[in-house]
């Protein structure tokens, strides 16, 4: 019977499962997987997620949901974000209007900054796109030495947690940015992508996810070795497996995307919003006259859209049975 496969009210337990996604992507403790990525990283696997022996090396996504600045790591909330900096010595920002910010999220909700402006930071799934610096250490150049940018989304609790995070420090005087490399390979370990130079080093860090339970590799890897900023290439995605069952209404559920839709949901999702969108998941840039590092897991904030738009689909469905169980009369005298 088609009324089986309108699951909106599994999609949704499935995803409410864990209290947040890093519970789902991480299979040890953050500390255990920081200190074995410390311990193992020179023979980090490059194939965790396909066929094709990447030449670079790449992280896990455990491993990437690990990684910290000031002890903060991808996912966390707002609160615990705010704590950390705070006992670091970093001062909280102060909200202004002169500052761009997205309706209802990040600071703005926190002080109910903007009243009617902005209302309540209760909708799931929107995303912090610019927000207010937190600063730590004397002036330079007219700017704090240590400036720090943290961006949230919320989740399907409706908690603000982090996807992204900037941290600069500026130096003065200048300094050889070799010698901050080194300090940064020491404490994240080998990356993807190592350019060296006088007046600019850059370290760059790419996730690869293992294919997640229910999708099925093509049968061919295409990636070059050099493509360690890709996925492995899946035959359907669990959002592409009900696209098709709303084109092809009323025929059954293909066998493939029965077993797509029956496996659970976050994993799956999280691997679509890397396979959306560039698997970055650190840079670091180090120039003589400043330090930038960039923690970036849009995947967490893509990962609920991709819940959304399956809900979304999944009433679509729900509304093509119900008018085809309703039926249709034609006038006798047609």
């Amino acid at each position: 019977m088609f009324q089986r496969h309108i699951l909106i009210a599994l999609s949704v337990t499935v995803l409410a499962a864990c209290d947040n996604i890093s519970e789902a992507l991480s299979s040890e403790p953050d500390g255990a997987v920081a200190a074995s990525r410390r311990e193992s990283r020179d023979a980090r696997s490059s194939t965790n997620a396909g066929d094709t022996k990447l030449a670079q090396p790449t992280i896990s996504m455990p491993e990437a949901m690990a990684l910290s600045v000031f002890d903060i790591t991808p996912d966390m909330p707002v609160d615990e974000v705010k704590a950390n900096l705070l006992e670091r010595g970093f001062e909280e920002p102060t909200p202004s209007r002169i500052d761009p910010l997205i309706a209802s999220i990040g600071f703005a909700c926190d002080v109910n900054y903007g009243g009617e402006d902005y209302g309540p930071c209760d909708i799931i799934g929107q995303v912090q796109e610019t927000g207010f610096i937190w600063t730590r250490g004397p002036t330079v150049d007219g700017k704090a030495q240590e400036q720090l940018l943290p961006l949230f989304y919320v989740d399907e609790n409706k908690t603000l947690r982090l996807w992204h995070i900037r941290y600069e420090r500026a130096y003065d005087p200048e300094i050889f940015p070799g010698a901050v490399a080194e300090q940064m390979l020491e404490r994240y370990g080998e990356p993807s992508f190592n350019h060296p130079g006088e007046t600019r080093h850059e370290l760059s860090y790419y996730v690869q996810m293992d294919v997640p339970e229910g999708y099925e590799r093509t049968e061919a890897d295409e990636r070059g070795t050099s493509a360690f900023n890709k996925q492995r290439a899946i035959r359907i995605s669990r959002i592409g497996c009900l696209e098709q069952e709303i084109e092809n209404f009323p025929a059954d559920r293909t066998i493939e995307c029965a077993s797509v839709l029956e496996s659970p949901s976050k994993q799956q999702f999280i691997f679509d919003g890397l396979s959306e969108s560039s698997n970055l998941i650190l840079e670091i840039t180090i120039r003589p006259e400043n330090l930038r590092l960039q923690l970036t897991a849009d995947f967490l904030h893509r990962a609920i859209a991709l819940h959304n738009k399956e809900i979304e689909l999944n009433e679509q469905l729900a509304e093509l049975a119900r008018r085809r169980d309703a039926g249709a009369d034609v006038a006798d005298d047609l």
